[in-house]
Formats: C-alpha cells, structure tokens, sequence
C-alpha cells in the first residue's frame, strides 16, 4: 500500500518536474541568445566602428612603449611631465637646429621626479663620442613636477605604470582587443557615423617623436597666457619651497653633476603657465629664479621662457598651434645657445 502511494507521488510530480525543466531549458536558451547577440553586435561594432575620434596617430599603447624602447638611439632628449609631453614638436626643433641630431620628446603624463625616469632618459641618449653633444633638456615647474616621486601619494605616471608591465605579443593584442575593439561605445564615434565632418572637443595625436599634439575644436574655450599679474611678485613670508620641493631640488643638483661628469650637457627651463596658476602660487617669481639659480650652480644652461604668445586649452598645457610657436621660440633660443658655443663645451 505504502508503494503504491509513492509511485503515485511521484507520477503525479512528473509534469511539475518536466514543466521546471522546461523553464530552465528555456531560460538556458534566452541566456544564451543574449550573449550569441551582445557577442555578435561587439564583433559587427568592432568591425565598422569608426575609430576613437578623440585619439589619432599612433596608439596610446604603441605611443608609450616607445618611449619605453629607446636606448642610445637620440642626440637631444626632452623630459619632464605632461607640459614637456604637449608643448613639445620635436620636428619644429629639428627644423631649426638640424645638426643637433635626433629630437626625442621623452615626456610622461603626471611624471615627478624620479631616479628611474631619469635614468631611462639619459639612456635614451647616444654616448658615442662621434656623434652630436648629447642634450637633456628638461621642463621642470615649481608648481607641477618638482616634488619626489611619492611624496604625495603613489606615483600615477604613465612611465611607472608601464615600467612593470611584460610588453610581448599577447600584452599588445590584449590592448588592443580591450581598448580598441571591445571598448565601450564611445559617444563621438556615434556622432561620427551620423555626422561624418563631426569633430571631438578635445583630441590627441600621438606622434613618433613623442609629442602629443592637442587640438581643440571650440577655440573660443582656449585661454590665453597674456601678461603677468605683477601683484603676483609680491613675497608672502615663509618657506621659499615645501619639503617636497627641496628634496626634488637635492635630487636634481646630484642627476645634473651626474649627467655633467658623464658629458651630456643639461638645460632647463620653466613651461609657460597661465596668470591665474601664477596667482594661485605664493611667491611664485621668487621660486622661480631659486630653482633657476640652484640649477645653474649644479652646472645646467637656464632658458628663460616667455609667458605670453601662447594659448593653453586648460590653463596649463598648449594647444596644438601653440605648442608649434613654442616649439619654434625654444629652438630659437637653443640656436643662440649654440652660436655662442655654450652646447658644445664638452666636446
């Protein structure tokens, strides 16, 4: 009797037990469907999307393993953050100092100072004494990059973001696949299959060379670095620089006289900046001319940098038309440098 009500329990489960498997396979199937499509629309995306219209050039990743790669392959190096990486045309340099030999701008974004940044700067220079007087050019700014690496946090460089990374064919196609053909639909691609003359705000292109040229669309958003505020000049009692800064100073005193005793020749100067970066800064002027004579004492040549002719797109770095003039105004007083004899002196 008792096995007769258990089959009957059981046969009178079945059709629940068939209906839920049918749920579930059902269910399955959907699931399946929408990955088949989402997988599908990424691929046909992939395909015929037209491209990150904000990036141009060489790719982000090939743009910075190629600074990563250079070794004793350039005469003349450019270093320091993201204001050497946008305001710097190696090839308006090239143009006007075309016996200095190779320009290299080794620019990094949000790059402070660093043993190994600097180092894989000087690297980068040829040592032969056949060639050109080898030329590290840096862009340092009491106001951006003159504190030690890590004084205010980790270090979000590209350079060190990069240096840990194992650059083989996989690590390529990967970065390609996931920031070049799966990435997420981006705005201005979709603007640009509607409106094919369509251009981004903001755009970059990467260059061999290492410059990252930034074009603006609206310029009636570029600010221009007109004037100096001379209430600006005003000394504000206290410390000159922070602690931060004086150990970036002790640093670079002992890289110059490194880079002297090994004959490559140093020349620094201050990026252009706007009036209202120089009116946030207390005591700005006065910084200025301290570093500018701290490094002249280690044995550096100074450029004094004008501050006006330029348009910035944030205050800061230059667009892509001012960073040509820049570009154009640096070579020139590199020029005068070089008639006088002062970039040939260990030689």
């Amino acid at each position: 009797m008792l096995e007769r009500k258990k089959v009957r329990a059981a046969n009178e489960d079945l059709p629940v037990i068939m209906e839920m498997n049918a749920a579930s396979k059902m269910k399955l199937e959907k699931t399946f469907q929408v990955i088949l499509g989402i997988s599908l629309f990424v691929i046909i995306w992939g395909i015929v999307r037209p491209g990150n219209q904000q990036q141009t050039g060489i790719s982000t990743f090939d743009f910075i393993l190629n600074k990563m790669e250079r070794k004793h392959d350039v005469n003349v190096v450019f270093v320091g953050d993201s204001r050497t990486e946008t305001n710097i045309a190696p090839t308006v340099i090239q143009e006007i100092l075309p016996d200095v030999g190779k320009i290299f701008n080794a620019g990094f974004s949000a790059q402070s100072l660093s043993e190994r940044y600097f180092d894989h700067c000087a690297q980068m220079l040829i040592s032969d004494s056949t060639a050109p007087q080898p030329l590290f050019i840096l862009g340092i700014s009491h106001d951006s990059n003159l504190g030690m690496e890590g004084e205010n946090g980790p270090s979000i460089s590209e350079f060190e973001r990069f240096e840990l990374r194992n650059y083989t064919a996989y690590r390529r196609w990967e970065n390609w696949l996931v920031t070049d053909f799966c990435a997420p639909i981006r705005i201005s691609e979709l603007c640009k299959l509607i409106q094919p003359s369509y251009q981004p705000a903001k755009s970059a292109e990467n260059h061999l060379d290492g410059w990252k040229a930034i074009s603006i669309a609206d310029h009636t958003k570029i600010y221009e670095m007109d004037g100096i505020a001379m209430h600006a000049r005003k000394v504000v009692p206290g410390k000159i620089l922070n602690d931060s800064q004086q150990k970036g100073l002790v640093f670079l005193t002992k890289k110059i006289k490194e880079l002297r005793a090994s004959g490559i020749i140093v020349i620094a100067y201050q990026p252009p900046t706007s009036e209202e970066n120089i009116r946030k800064t207390a005591n700005y002027f006065l910084k200025t001319e301290f570093v500018r004579r701290t490094l002249q004492n280690a044995g550096a040549i100074w450029l004094e940098v004008p501050y006006t002719r330029y348009y910035s797109y944030d205050n800061s770095h230059l667009e892509k038309q001012a960073a040509l003039q820049f570009s154009h105004d640096l070579a020139t007083m590199l020029k005068e440098k070089k008639d006088a004899g002062l970039l040939d002196q260990l030689r």
